[in-house]
């Protein structure tokens, strides 16, 4: 029987680790992972974190010289986009030539949900790189929806998958009661904690602040705030 051809992703991203920075991205990379998991042949063109503009402009270039390079001159299945408004240079020129190839975008939030003047440029890039694909990924229900409403995109064609998964081997369901004994909790109390990355814009803050406004009822209540 005839071994079945991997499918080959092109996986475009200006958000990727590296040893200096290995955090950054690296939800990305774990997507990479899971392609490669699944049988997947990926290839990426990333844009790794620089300081300065120089550094940053460069490493841009090279992303997407490598991405144009290798989808116009080798087979490529599919185009797989993170951060639409960033990605969408070389997309337009594989997709121009290569019409055969599926494009897929993977949106995070600042590429799609607007917040005032900052984000309008990115708003236009979204605009165009929307018509160009073929499918979009969405972290939640809730971008689904914002997709839909705010940019006309075809419902069918969203696919929801949390950004690189869920690690199951950090998260996964216990015994409430056991882990409370663990970890020296009260067993009568409701506890309520919040896992994020210490990096503005994640949320953190807002739930600090959230709960610096609602302590003494919460505590009333019978309710502890850990992070």
């Amino acid at each position: 029987m005839k071994e079945r051809r991997k499918k080959t992703v092109l996986l475009i991203t200006n958000l990727y680790p590296s040893l200096r920075h290995p955090e950054y991205g690296v939800f990305v990379k774990n997507t990479e992972e899971m392609l490669k998991k699944n049988g997947c042949r990926v290839i990426h063109a990333a844009v790794k974190k620089r300081k300065g503009r120089i550094l940053k402009l460069l490493s841009y270039v090279k992303c997407y010289a490598y991405a144009l390079l290798t989808g116009l001159l080798f087979h490529v299945d599919v185009i797989y986009a993170h951060y639409i408004s960033h990605t969408i240079f070389p997309v337009r020129v594989i997709k121009k030539n290569r019409r055969n190839v599926i494009a897929v975008g993977n949106a995070h939030g600042e590429d799609i949900c607007q917040d005032g003047t900052r984000y309008e440029k990115n708003y236009e890039k979204a605009v165009q790189a929307l018509k160009l694909l073929d499918y979009m990924i969405v972290p939640s229900s809730y971008y689904k929806a914002y997709l839909c409403q705010n940019y006309r995109y075809p419902e069918k064609q969203i696919f929801i998958f949390p950004s690189g998964g869920v690690n199951e081997q950090c998260f996964f369901p216990q015994d409430r009661y056991i882990c409370r004994k663990k970890i020296g909790f009260c067993s009568d109390k409701i506890y309520i904690g919040f896992v994020s990355r210490l990096v503005e814009g994640k949320g953190w803050d807002t739930f600090l602040n959230a709960a610096a406004l609602f302590c003494s009822a919460l505590m009333w209540r019978g309710i502890s705030i850990s992070s």
